[in-house]
């Protein structure tokens, strides 16, 4: 059976994280992805492999706030 590929709205919901804590995971590789082109999909595996790290205190996650400018 082939695995059920996720885009970053449904792997947001399942994690219940935001989209945005979603695509900043994967940029910094904490989160691993497939991409078809431009697309980014995350399978299962990813997002458990992705809990457990979290649980393990290996992921910190992105604070909040943008870039301050002088």
């Amino acid at each position: 059976m082939e695995p059920v590929l996720l885009n970053t709205a449904q792997a947001a919901a399942r994690l219940g994280l935001t989209e945005y804590q979603i695509q900043s995971a994967y940029r910094s590789k904490a989160l691993p992805c497939r991409r078809i082109g431009r697309l980014v999909r995350f399978t299962q595996d990813d997002l458990d492999a992705f809990v457990e790290r979290a649980k393990t205190g290996e992921y910190q996650p992105p604070r909040r706030g943008g870039r301050r400018t002088a």
